[in-house]
């Protein structure tokens, strides 16, 4: 039985302009599995006109933060975690953090270690 892909997606996030590259580099990810999901990043409204560009142009879906949605008065980066769960236009969503890639083997993660600003990738096999 084939799956319907066309109301599942892959979703991401950028809070600041220095998360549009690692958006990107993690769309090219997901691409390079022939994923048929459908790609899409929320986005604050503090990012630059030119990110904003790059974004529209490469992800099927940009949506904008709704602040004023955030009843709990959570900070971005905690309000962006329970932010998918309001977006009823997709059966399935898969968030993703801008700091992670996609293989056909799997996730990994590249976390930043404050410490020494070393990047550690782990890797979670499906």
């Amino acid at each position: 039985m084939a799956v319907d892909a066309s109301n599942q997606i892959w979703l991401t996030s950028v809070l600041t302009d220095d998360q549009v590259s690692r958006a990107l580099t993690l769309y090219c990810s997901l691409k390079r599995t022939l994923t048929s999901r459908k790609t899409g990043v929320i986005i604050s409204l503090k990012i630059n006109p030119s990110g904003k560009e790059i974004l529209y142009k490469n992800f099927d879906f940009v949506i904008h933060l709704e602040k004023e949605r955030n009843v709990w008065n959570l900070k971005d980066e905690e309000y962006i975690s329970v932010y998918p769960i309001s977006l009823k236009s997709f059966e399935k969503i898969v968030y993703l953090s801008p700091y992670m890639l996609v293989s056909n083997r799997g996730f990994y993660f590249a976390h930043k270690i404050i410490q020494n600003l070393n990047v550690k990738l782990i890797f979670i096999y499906l």
